[in-house]
């Protein structure tokens, strides 16, 4: 860490900005999204070509590593809430930009397992599953069409940083995606093959369904159903806790081979 500093204020026109950033429409229109707190922004400090600018309390400032200096940043009043969407944003955020998507036509060239979200609801999953991916080297993330806006500032923050790193893709329908030169699997509570006792591709396309319905039905004809055994009484495993375990398992078989 490092005093970063700065007596520049934020413009009318930035703060507009920060705030428009709330909504999904706009997020996509500018290609720009929020990050806050001083863990998850110094996640960018060894990305800064992503950063738009920072904006920061004094105490936020030197808070930050030295890295993020090169970065445009901006001075705000100790205690402007209007700025920021928790309560724990901790005088520190950054206007950051999107990575481009991952398209259909990257997927050949993607060394790695890809996860593909049907219809995912819950933005704090969302960004669950993304920090399970990173720590686990799945490097491509397919939201599906119907699926939360990965870009939402609760699936920023649950994402802690892995946001930044991985490729993400969105309102790609399954059957787009398939047959691209990679196995499918379907992740679903009762299907008969099961985790460790199944041969599974490395390089395969993974698919979680919603938190409450599971996986589409015009998708069960698209890949092999497998389950995650239960050794107890309960009755399911919420869609981040499934995928970490498969991504555990994937870590696994690729360790292997």
């Amino acid at each position: 860490m490092n005093a970063i500093s700065s007596n520049r204020p934020l413009s009318q026109a930035q703060r507009s900005l920060i705030r428009s950033l709330a909504r999904r429409k706009r997020r996509k229109k500018h290609s720009l999204f929020l990050a806050e707190g001083i863990r998850l922004v110094s996640e960018l400090s060894e990305l800064p070509e992503q950063v738009e600018f920072l904006y920061a309390d004094n105490d936020g400032m030197r808070s930050l590593p030295s890295e993020l200096s090169r970065c445009p940043i901006f001075m705000i009043e100790e205690n402007d809430t209007s700025l920021f969407a928790t309560d724990h944003s901790q005088g520190v955020g950054a206007v950051v930009r999107m990575k481009a998507p991952l398209e259909l036509s990257d997927l050949r060239q993607l060394d790695s397992p890809i996860l593909y979200l049907d219809q995912l609801a819950d933005p704090g999953n969302a960004g669950t599953i993304l920090r399970a991916a990173d720590w686990f080297g799945i490097m491509g993330v397919l939201f599906g069409k119907g699926s939360v806006d990965p870009w939402n500032p609760k699936a920023v923050r649950a994402s802690m940083g892995a946001i930044f790193r991985l490729q993400i893709g969105e309102n790609l329908t399954l059957d787009e995606v398939v047959g691209r030169g990679r196995s499918c699997y379907l992740l679903e509570a009762n299907a008969s093959a099961s985790l460790g006792t199944t041969q599974l591709d490395p390089r395969g396309i993974y698919v979680i369904g919603n938190e409450a319905h599971g996986l589409a039905h015009k998708w069960k004809d698209q890949g092999k159903g497998i389950s995650i055994p239960s050794f107890g009484e309960g009755d399911s495993l919420n869609a981040a806790m499934a995928a970490t375990i498969l991504f555990w398992e994937l870590s696994r078989l690729n360790k292997i081979s």
